[in-house]
């Protein structure tokens, strides 16, 4: 089955709701709060270095880091790669945009999230979603929340780890997904059975570890070249503004292309913990004023190794040099004619409507030539299930609509779900997880410095999805006196990772970031209606 239309539904609710709400509250939070990113940064590091002695599963700092882990996971760290890939070193400048607008929104959740109504006898709640549930009139709004946290834990706590961790092993170590898969899914289970207070010290060391081993390795990555470094971090503002440049057979981006693949690719990742990270901060011993002002820090700390692997990947060469690379045909479009320039790609004017065949691995029709979003893949062949393609495709307007298979003599129509089996090679430039892998590995530890980001990203993702399931368990908690529910629905971040490890299931990864838009909606209005509340009590 076809879900294409799953995809624009993503699109639109990110470009036009999520993302435009998402930046007029952070510009109202950052003028309401006196610019907290900058004037409570010593506030929020002291808060990060001391334990604290209020009622917690964690430390503060174990906190800070396990909300790191739930951002930067394979989904985030192939997310960047893919907003440089597509848009080239500007893309980072949204990055720290949409970073610096989000912090403010983070402190206001942490305050809600760890403390009760105004005049309430009530226990403190242990997350947004009880906060709400505790006001009047609030359940409604607590129900839609919780709603949608459930749909971002599976869809994109799990699935789309799963997708990320799924393409990102398939180069580094082929043949390997379902092992690495089902132990990333297993690990991430156990940790949310064992609960946050077993288990809180540990995975703060394990992220903190794994974080700092990423962005050593892309800091040594991006000294290989350190004048190659500084020119790509000088031009990060101008491609921006004015869009990447022509390289090699990359037909450059436009300023929109490099604003939407930031936003896409990297805005997600940044925001999708909004609603699961106050669950955590009410996890942590530290003071609620002080709480509030480390939860900052996640998206900075995102945003800072993000950055230093987009250098990486200009500083070595990786993003403007060809190489044998494999993607699925439904990452492909197909032209009559070669495009070059980013107009001619975007008029579609050359785009192939017709049939197209391609028999024994090879396309009988010379003249068609077949594009990545990035540039021309030179030399293509085909496989179908690992095996030399015998296919018919009938394309509108660039696109598969129809597919059929070379049985003997005759042609049996398959499934259109099945594009994603047939997989191109060819010289093309890289896509998001195979520039992460080769930046990596030119680096000065070479090989072992790309296998060591693989390592860090993996265990990263058994704590990204087990830290979106500890928030899920917290945010269940007020609708159910059963304890047995909310640990099911913890384990569904890992339950989606598994299922997306063991089949193509882009989908459930499309649906998971649905969720988290409409997570960060609810939250953004949320915080922006209680700003003067929260300003009394970090003030």
């Amino acid at each position: 089955m076809n879900f294409d239309w799953l995809l624009s539904i993503r699109d639109g609710v990110w470009l036009y709701l999520a993302a435009p709400l998402l930046l007029l509250t952070g510009l109202w939070l950052t003028l309401r709060f006196r610019l907290p990113q900058l004037t409570r940064v010593g506030e929020a590091i002291r808060a990060v270095r001391k334990s604290g002695d209020a009622d917690g599963e964690m430390a503060a700092w174990g906190a800070t880091m396990w909300n790191t882990a739930g951002m930067l996971g394979a989904a985030g760290a192939v997310g960047a790669a893919t907003s440089v890939a597509l848009g080239g070193a500007g893309a980072l400048v949204w990055i720290w945009v949409w970073t610096f607008l989000l912090a403010p929104l983070r402190l206001g959740e942490a305050i809600l999230a760890r403390t009760s109504v105004a005049g309430s006898k009530g226990d403190a709640p242990t997350s947004l979603v009880a906060r709400l549930r505790s006001e009047k009139n609030g359940t409604a709004v607590a129900a839609v929340l919780a709603v949608c946290l459930c749909i971002a834990a599976f869809g994109f706590g799990g699935a789309a780890q799963g997708e990320a961790l799924r393409t990102l092993t398939n180069v580094v170590v082929p043949g390997a997904t379902i092992p690495i898969g089902v132990a990333v899914m297993v690990g991430a289970a156990a940790l949310v059975l064992l609960g946050a207070k077993r288990t809180g010290s540990f995975g703060g060391f394990l992220a903190l570890f794994c974080v700092a081993s990423i962005f050593g390795v892309a800091l040594l990555s991006a000294l290989a070249d350190p004048g190659r470094a500084l020119g790509a971090l000088g031009r990060t503002f101008s491609d921006a503004l004015e869009g990447a440049p022509t390289v090699s057979a990359f037909a450059g981006a436009l300023a929109g292309e490099v604003a939407r693949a930031a936003l896409v690719h990297s805005l997600i990742p940044t925001a999708s913990t909004t609603g699961f990270a106050g669950s955590v901060d009410a996890m942590s011993r530290g003071g609620t004023r002080a709480q509030a002002h480390a939860a900052m820090i996640p998206p900075f700390v995102f945003a800072l190794v993000t950055t230093t692997l987009g250098i990486a990947f200009v500083a070595t060469g990786t993003y403007s040099h060809t190489g044998e690379d494999v993607r699925p045909f439904s990452d492909v479009s197909v032209y009559e004619v070669a495009f070059e320039s980013p107009s001619q790609r975007l008029e579609g004017d050359g785009l192939r409507s017709g049939p197209m065949r391609i028999r024994g691995g090879q396309l009988r029709d010379s003249s068609l030539v077949l594009a990545t979003e990035r540039g021309i893949i030179t030399n293509p062949t085909f496989t179908y299930y690992g095996s030399p393609a015998d296919l018919a495709i009938d394309l509108s307007e660039g696109r598969a609509e129809h597919l059929a298979r070379y049985q003997g003599l005759a042609l049996g129509e398959i499934p259109l779900a099945q594009t994603a089996a047939i997989m191109v090679h060819g010289e093309m430039l890289p896509s998001g997880p195979t520039l992460l892998t080769r930046a990596m590995a030119r680096g000065a530890l070479r090989k072992a410095g790309s296998q060591l980001v693989f390592a860090a990203l993996v265990m990263l993702s058994i704590l990204g999805s087990a830290i979106f399931g500890l928030a899920l368990m917290r945010a269940a908690q007020p609708f159910t006196t059963r304890p047995w529910l909310p640990k099911l629905l913890g384990v569904l971040p890992a339950l989606g990772f598994g299922i997306a490890t063991l089949m193509h299931a882009p989908a459930l990864s499309w649906l998971g970031e649905i969720g988290c838009a409409l997570a960060s909606i609810v939250v953004a209005i949320v915080v922006t209606m209680r700003s003067d509340e929260i300003w009394k009590r970090i003030h």
